[in-house]
């Protein structure tokens, strides 16, 4: 994946011969900024998996110490929403006319496809 995305493979803690470069030790400040600018974090642990949640960076949870990571149901649905001041029709209209051209056009869900693997539309 990392070759057909021309990614960088940067491995943190444990060696492995397919990263590009290694960094077996780094500050907690180093990781996290690390996690902050991938294109996409890779982590069999659960705190790679929060922080990368936490700073909005797509990511893999590995299981690679049989740990037995499962997919299962979510635990809630977050419903997101741009704020505007109130009273602020011409900004909440504008807004809302892009979302709906994105919608129609296919591009959100395209955008959703490629970072997901899946259309993560809120459609109700």
């Amino acid at each position: 994946m990392a070759a057909r995305e021309r990614l960088k493979v940067i491995e943190i803690g444990r060696r492995c011969t397919y990263a590009d470069k290694s960094r077996p030790f780094v500050n907690p400040q180093e990781w996290v900024n690390h996690i902050a600018h991938a294109s996409l974090v890779a982590s069999s642990l659960f705190h790679g998996c929060a922080v990368s949640i936490s700073l909005q960076r797509p990511f893999l949870a590995l299981d690679t110490a049989g740990r037995g990571f499962k997919l299962g149901d979510m635990l809630f649905i977050e419903r997101i929403a741009a704020a505007v001041s109130k009273g602020n029709s011409s900004l909440a209209g504008g807004w809302n006319k892009a979302l709906a051209e994105v919608m129609a056009d296919g591009s959100y869900a395209a955008v959703s496809k490629k970072y997901f693997n899946e259309d993560v539309r809120c459609t109700n």
